[in-house]
């Protein structure tokens, strides 16, 4: 009985991480990696979606300035990197 419910607290936590990681995409075209951040959520803590997307991006920025003119801070969970042209 204890391991199957091991077994399945391990799925679960395996599931949960993949889950919160699936919208995290670094795709390249003939420009390079860019970020856009998918929400406009208010990060108070710091860049964290900037830096994430650093890690999976060579380049960050936001050319269309979806959340307005400057460039803001979101939460990871809503951060995505996508193909976009110049």
């Amino acid at each position: 009985m204890r391991l199957l419910f091991a077994y399945t607290l391990i799925l679960a936590l395996l599931q949960i991480t993949f889950a919160a990681t699936a919208n995290l995409k670094c795709q390249k075209d003939n420009v390079g990696d860019y970020f856009i951040p998918n929400g406009c959520q208010d990060d108070p803590t710091g860049s964290n979606c900037e830096n994430l997307c650093k890690s999976l991006c060579t380049k960050v920025k936001n050319p269309f300035g979806i959340c307005g003119v400057k460039e803001i801070k979101v939460d990871p969970k809503h951060c995505v990197c996508i193909e976009i042209g110049d």
